[in-house]
């Protein structure tokens, strides 16, 4: 009885470590800086990217967002300039629900509003 007791206890255990949580949706944002392409210090070519403000109340998502956020420059309009108002997609995926931490954030494509 108290081996299938422990069993039990181990399977909700190792199933709650394994909730995923996911939250999509759109966001406003401030584009503050259009940075060019560059190199890392391991010489790899990196993209083009914004950087940008959210500008708008912080969602009710799996883990909160912060202010400042960046996507590469190719997720946006062909035109952006720093001063515009973009709304993106925002995906946020956390694998390992458990602990909230490890949390993706995948912002783009973005639009104007």
């Amino acid at each position: 009885m108290r081996v299938l007791v422990v069993l039990v206890a181990a399977a909700l255990l190792l199933s709650g470590c394994s909730l995923e949580r996911e939250w999509k949706g759109d966001l406003a944002f401030k584009v503050t800086k259009v940075n060019p392409p560059y190199t890392d210090k391991s010489d790899k070519a990196k993209p083009a990217y914004v950087n940008l403000d959210l500008d708008q109340a912080e969602p009710d998502s799996v883990s909160p967002l912060g202010k400042k956020h960046g996507a590469d420059l190719d997720r946006f309009p062909s035109d952006v300039a720093v001063g515009d108002q973009v709304v993106c997609a925002v995906r946020q995926y956390d694998a390992n629900g458990f602990d909230g931490g490890n949390v993706e954030v995948t912002i783009g494509p973005c639009r104007r509003p």
